[in-house]
């Protein structure tokens, strides 16, 4: 019994771990808006930035147990910039990351949502 509940506290603190590492990865700092993941670090200048969409969202599993759900869903964000290069990011909660942007640069457009 106390193995089920020590992997059961192991299970719950992978699942937070793995939350908090995929929620913070990016960060707005001195004008420039900086991207992690776990290959590449790339930094977009806030002048730089015209659009950003939020595209879509992913299908429903059919699953009657959804990790998704315990873990939290990733929302997929275009940005477009001036020089012709778009990014995709994921990040945890679109509207917030959208929220933010705007907050540091107030002319970036935000278009339609992409279904």
């Amino acid at each position: 019994m106390e193995l089920l509940l020590l992997f059961t506290g192991a299970l719950f603190f992978a699942l937070y771990l793995q939350r908090k590492k995929q929620s913070s990865n990016y960060k707005i700092d001195q004008g420039m808006l900086m991207t992690n993941d776990s290959l590449n670090q790339v930094n977009i200048p806030l002048t730089e930035i015209v659009d950003v969409v939020r595209i879509g969202k992913n299908a429903k599993p059919n699953f009657w147990f959804n990790l998704e759900a315990i873990s939290g869903r990733l929302d997929n964000v275009a940005i477009f910039t001036r020089s012709n290069v778009s990014y995709l990011l994921r990040v945890r909660n679109g509207r917030a990351f959208i929220r933010e942007l705007k907050e540091q640069k107030s002319n970036v457009y935000r278009k339609a949502e992409v279904i």
